[in-house]
């Protein structure tokens, strides 16, 4: 079993009907037969019935699931109580699990929290695989006006929600949904755009519910893109539409930007194409912007930087490289202008002094390879002349600050020639850099300004985990 297999298996939901009774198990053929489905070694269930008994448990309280989705060979069950059982033995049961005085606790605990509906400790006290579970069980309980907010607590504690919840719950929640929550969330939703419909993302993988049927999406590609790799399976990314007013609710408690929308409402889904680093290196390679990639990092000396092991190091640097070369393979750019996107890459952060959000150090970076007198050997080596430098000192310099600045700056730079070429440079330098935020795990694929550059998240993330 994978480590993302085990991960899943431990938080997954499990759904009352793959509960089997231990006294399903009478025989050593019923004992082969079950072993086949559930990978474990179970007992007979006299052997069961002698042991539990001794620590005062009903036997027929006990269970095992036809599920995968378990580490455990046995539970306790008694709605809404569930206790795992790593191992069936009195020793285990007394000593670890201390399983009598814990059933007691928690069925008057659980009595207590429903006749006051108390649901918020109910709900938080519910172990976590049957936690959906119990929200189906208890729904009609729940007062109106709480049935929105609950299930949305509940929600957000599952990592594969919306397939556990009854169709029907889900829809009559949603239409429990306080006009407080649509209103923010409407306003939410205008600062992203200014038209109805608006761009939405999901990322699915081998246990993810099919796209047709999905509820979850988010605003957010490098979110779609780790969920697609979810739990170490490739999976794929779609990208849909959906208009702002059939939004369901956007949920960002989880850093997710996530959006909620009925799956019949999202519309024009297709595959995200996503460039995947083996092929693009490979591209790359052919192409001859290899050849750039280590030409350019062996100008590159680690003493320029006052951390060369820190966030905006070397490594951070070697990234950037490679996503701007791949975008610059992509726009097909010429070998001169790679040159000048290639050089603002490599030293565009030996200025830095912090790790902190920081307007300067592109200018403290261009200043330091004047007073290093670095300059002059730029300008023989690769052929520069002043307009020339000039570029990349606007790359280096901007690079760090809003693109309004940016825009309203550049027509200084060389009189205003080619500044058209100028301005789409920015534009790729600045995603190359902010790719790399994959690192510090808050790149919003909304700000990324080329097309070329959202295709290219899930190839930073992979260079992240090659290139420490």
């Amino acid at each position: 079993m994978f480590i993302g297999d085990v991960f899943k298996t431990t938080l997954s939901n499990i759904k009352e009907e793959d509960f089997i009774p231990a006294s399903k198990i009478k025989n050593e053929a019923d004992q082969k037969r079950y072993k086949e489905i559930t990978g474990f070694d179970l007992m007979l269930y006299s052997e069961v019935c002698e042991i539990v008994e001794k620590v005062n448990i009903d036997p027929s309280k006990i269970y095992f699931s036809n599920s995968s989705d378990s580490l455990s060979p046995y539970f306790y069950y008694e709605f809404p109580i569930f206790i795992e059982i790593m191992s069936m033995s009195i020793d285990f049961l007394t000593t670890f699990l201390q399983i009598e005085e814990r059933v007691s606790r928690q069925k008057g605990f659980f009595q207590r929290t429903l006749k006051e509906k108390d649901f918020d400790k109910f709900f938080a006290f519910v172990h976590t695989k049957i936690k959906i579970m119990a929200f189906n069980k208890v729904y009609e309980l729940i007062p109106k006006e709480e049935k929105y907010s609950q299930f949305i607590k509940v929600y957000v504690l599952g990592d594969y929600g919306f397939q556990h919840f009854k169709k029907e719950i889900v829809e009559d929640v949603f239409n429990h949904q306080p006009d407080y929550v649509k209103q923010t969330c409407r306003e939410e939703l205008d600062k992203i755009s200014n038209n109805d419909d608006i761009v939405i993302y999901r990322g699915a993988g081998k246990y993810s519910n099919p796209i047709d049927k999905a509820y979850s999406w988010t605003l957010n590609l490098r979110v779609a893109n780790t969920f697609a790799n979810h739990f170490e399976n490739a999976g794929t990314v779609y990208s849909a539409t959906v208009k702002k007013s059939k939004v369901v609710d956007l949920i960002d408690d989880r850093h997710e930007s996530e959006i909620i929308v009925r799956p019949e409402d999202v519309e024009n889904i297709e595959v995200f194409d996503m460039i995947d680093i083996d092929s693009e290196l490979d591209l790359m390679g052919s192409n001859g912007y290899l050849y750039h990639y280590h030409k350019f990092l062996d100008k590159l000396d680690r003493s320029l930087f006052k951390d060369p092991d820190g966030l905006h190091g070397y490594s951070h640097t070697q990234r950037v490289l490679l996503n701007a070369l791949s975008l610059c393979n992509a726009h097909e750019l010429d070998d001169f202008d790679t040159t000048k996107i290639c050089l603002a890459v490599i030293y565009h952060d030996i200025g830095r002094d912090n790790d902190e959000e920081d307007e300067i150090h592109g200018r403290k970076s261009w200043e330091k390879l004047v007073e290093l007198n670095i300059i002059p050997q730029l300008e023989e080596e690769f052929e520069l002349y002043e307009d020339d430098l000039e570029i990349i000192k606007f790359l280096m310099e901007y690079h760090c600050l809003d693109d309004k600045i940016a825009w309203k700056n550049i027509e200084s730079v060389n009189e205003g020639r080619h500044t058209d070429d100028l301005r789409f440079f920015v534009k790729l330098f600045k995603d190359a850099d902010g790719l790399d935020r994959v690192r510090l795990k808050d790149l919003d694929s909304r700000y990324l300004r080329l097309d070329e550059s959202k295709k290219r998240v899930n190839f930073a993330q992979q260079l992240l985990k090659s290139f420490r």
